[in-house]
Formats: structure tokens, sequence, C-alpha cells
């Protein structure tokens, strides 16, 4: 007795893609229900596996593929040539969720022709470390994509204005990474601030972001924070909605510090404590 549908379709789901390329092969049900979820978020690990699913990916298998990780593999874009990446990219005309992390085989004009092709679609991208990418590859998301959720920019050199216009024509903004822009500044900060939805912002060595906390008219929200010692008569918890990142969460000074208390070794047993005298002695002979 065959399986209902339903069921089929949940045990499929839980499959590899080893074992759902085979599934094509039983029926011409296993093959409908396995084509979706085999093309839905292929995993292109290899140069060789990446050269075949993009040769072989055909204009109705295309319509499926809804995520494209192509980040973390560095090693092979000495081999995989831009051109390659755009050529595959304009097949996929439905992927929502982009993740391009140290592709360094890309350049501006590339990023414009996919940005073109399937900006309008996309709720995630990620251009991490992409390090030939620079302002003219912000301009060209900021010209095509309009339902970004997530995007990561960081160490992409850029300027303001491309970064306010994307913030103003993506307001379901979610999480913005701008870590390592060098040349943004507060300008960009504040437009970012502004998406209704916004709960993450990195802009961690964004040292031209001058008066984000400093500067009291720069319009930019001020932390509150509640110690220990507060009172706290209404009852009420502070809800942090938005998580910002930046330089000032770390304290520098308490690095290295040269007014370093001693350790006290009492909460140690008798041969810790001797290891611990014994290496205090090392460091200071």
């Amino acid at each position: 007795m065959s399986l209902p549908t339903e069921i089929l379709q949940e045990i499929i789901s839980q499959l590899n893609q080893a074992t759902l390329a085979n599934c094509t092969r039983v029926s011409s049900q296993f093959r409908a229900l396995a084509i979706p979820v085999l093309y839905e978020s292929p995993s292109l690990l290899t140069a060789d596996r990446f050269r075949r699913f993009s040769r072989d990916l055909s204009a109705d298998n295309a319509v499926y593929v809804h995520t494209l990780d192509l980040s973390m593999t560095a090693r092979r874009w000495d081999s995989i040539k831009g051109q390659e990446i755009v050529e595959l990219l304009l097949k996929c005309l439905y992927i929502t969720h982009l993740d391009l992390d140290m592709c360094m085989a890309l350049r501006n004009t590339d990023i414009e022709i996919i940005m073109k092709a399937i900006g309008r679609n996309l709720h995630f991208l990620s251009l991490c470390s992409c390090s030939y990418l620079n302002t003219p590859s912000v301009v060209s998301i900021a010209t095509y994509c309009t339902n970004l959720r997530v995007i990561n920019l960081s160490g992409i050199c850029t300027v303001d204005d491309p970064v306010v216009e994307l913030a103003s024509k993506n307001p379901h903004l979610e999480t913005v990474n701008l870590a390592d822009c060098n040349h943004i500044t507060e300008k960009s900060v504040k437009a970012v601030m502004k998406c209704p939805k916004l709960k993450y912002l990195n802009i961690e060595g964004c040292h031209d972001v001058l008066d984000f906390e400093s500067d009291s008219e720069s319009g930019l929200p001020q932390p509150e924070w509640e110690t220990e010692d507060e009172d706290d008569d209404d009852g009420e918890e502070v809800d942090y909605e938005i998580e910002i990142i930046s330089d000032s969460d770390y304290n520098y000074d308490s690095i290295n510090s040269e007014d370093e208390e001693d350790e006290d070794y009492s909460v140690y047993s008798s041969d810790e404590r001797s290891e611990q005298a014994a290496c205090e002695a090392m460091r200071e002979t």
C-alpha cells in the first residue's frame, strides 16, 4: 500500500542531495516530489559540482532555486571566474537568499548585472569580504533591490549616499551589517535607523562614524543603561528592540592593564596553588 503524498513529502524533505537525486529515478511520483527539494538550496562545495550544476540547470528546474550559498569557498575562485557566477545566477531568477561572501572573482560590473536580473526578489544578500567590490556595487543594490530583510556589506568600501538610498528603498530591513565600511558616516547610520523593522545594526570598524553616541543633536537614539543600584519601583522592563554593535562596545582600557590585581589562589587546591604560583614566577622572570 502506497503512502499518502503528504507523508512522502515530509520524508523527502529530510533527505540529503545524493538521496534526493536517486529519488528522482524511482518513479514519476517520486521525481515530482523530489525535484523541488533537490533544487531549492543546492550544495555546491566544489568547482566541479558548481560547473555541472550550472551546465545542467534547465529553465524548468531553475524556478525551484530559492537559496544559493557560495560563501566560504574562496580557494576555488582561482578556477571559477566571475562570468561563470553571473551566468548561473541569471538562470536563477526566483532566488531569494544569496550568499556571496568572499567571492573574490566578482567585480562591480558583475554585481550590477546580477542585481538587475534578480535584485527585486532578494530577501537576503551577503557580500562580506568581497575585496574587489566598492561603492558602484552598493549603488546597484540600492537601485534594484526593494525587498531586502538582511544585508551584509561588511568590508565593502562605500560612501554614504548609496547606503542611504538602500535604506530608504528597503523598509523591511531587519539586519544590516556595515562593519569595516570605512567611509560611511553617521549619515548612513541615521538612514538605516529609520527602517521601522530594524533589529540589528553592526558598525564596528566604521571610524568615520564620529558622533554616534557623543553628539546629543545627532538624532540617534542613546542607550539607556540600568544598574543594580537603580531603583526599579515601577517594575517596567526596558525593551531593547535594536541591537547596535559599534567599536564603543569594547573596553580597550581594560586590556593589558598595568594595575591588574593579584589573583586569589585560595580558591584552588594545594596542587593547583603550586601550579599557579610556578606560572607567576615564570612570568616574573
